[in-house]
């Protein structure tokens, strides 16, 4: 099935943004703490964070930068960019 990521938390997050006209994101970390795949390489869950929250911040960084360029525009067209 090729699925990449499997996780519920995030679809109240997505529904309500969605009913509510707003945008939402996600950004997942791995863990190596997994009962069915044991394994002794151990993975820096510190690092795997601080890599997360430098994305989340470029992210929000890329929307505000393509928010200032939309200006009264209701929607952003790649031409635009």
């Amino acid at each position: 099935m090729r699925v990449l990521n499997m996780e519920m938390e995030n679809s109240t997050i997505f529904t309500l943004s969605s009913l509510l006209g707003m945008r939402a994101g996600s950004i997942c970390t791995i863990s190596d703490v997994v009962p069915w795949h044991p394994t002794e390489k151990v993975m820096d869950f510190e690092q795997n964070m601080a890599d997360c929250i430098k994305v989340g911040i470029d992210g929000m960084r890329t929307l505000i930068s393509w928010d200032k360029k939309r200006g009264n525009a209701r929607y952003l067209a790649p031409s635009m960019i």
